[in-house]
């Protein structure tokens, strides 16, 4: 029998300037794969829609890009991230993505 994914520890905010690119963040380090299974990781924002222009998450959980300099808010974006394995309910996590506006 397969034992589940889960989340090791709390996925803290990610915090970066719109225009700058970010610090990559590798999120399969926060996941305990007891199988080894191979993971498939997605991400969207908790409205459903995609992820704001010009950040991306690989499918192997590596979280990049430049935000783009229209992207800064005052308020957070909540982030659902998806990991899936084969044969194994996908396990859904989510954490707050700050986009800064860069002072010129």
């Amino acid at each position: 029998m397969s034992e589940k994914i889960l989340l090791k520890t709390e996925v803290k905010p990610l915090k970066v300037n719109a225009g700058s690119p970010i610090r990559q963040r590798d999120f399969s380090v926060y996941i305990e794969n007891p199988d080894e299974a191979p993971l498939t990781f997605s991400a969207t924002l908790d409205d459903g829609k995609a992820l704001p222009e010009g950040l991306s998450l690989s499918s192997e959980g590596v979280f990049s890009g430049t935000a783009g300099t229209e992207t800064a808010r005052n308020l957070p974006y909540q982030v659902i991230m998806k990991a899936e394995a084969p044969d194994q309910a996908p396990l859904e996590f989510d954490f707050s993505l700050y986009i800064f506006k860069t002072l010129t």
